[in-house]
């Protein structure tokens, strides 16, 4: 994942149009060393239920939720394909 310089061994490409969450690696380890204000409740409320962030601290998560910008995908946009670098991570709100 975000903390080695693997490969994506997969593509990923919009079924439809959707809406997803995206973070950087380099805003990942950033994440790790700053010291954020709890903002993003929305967000919080929606990734808190997700099993990936479920065993992570309130405050880290809220760390994680304002550091996270929204991207926008169209129909058969696509969102990575196979041999991209595995810099970000992807949380799809909708679609």
């Amino acid at each position: 994942m975000l903390q080695n310089e693997s490969l994506r061994e997969s593509n990923a490409h919009a079924a439809e149009d959707c809406r997803v969450l995206c973070l950087k690696r380099a805003t990942y380890e950033i994440l790790l060393q700053a010291q954020l204000k709890t903002e993003g409740h929305e967000r919080y409320t929606f990734m808190k239920e997700l099993p990936l962030f479920k065993n992570i601290s309130s405050y880290a998560l809220s760390r994680i939720c304002l550091l996270m910008k929204e991207e926008h995908l169209t129909y058969g946009q696509s969102l990575f394909d196979s041999g991209d670098p595995i810099n970000k991570i992807y949380v799809i709100l909708t679609g």
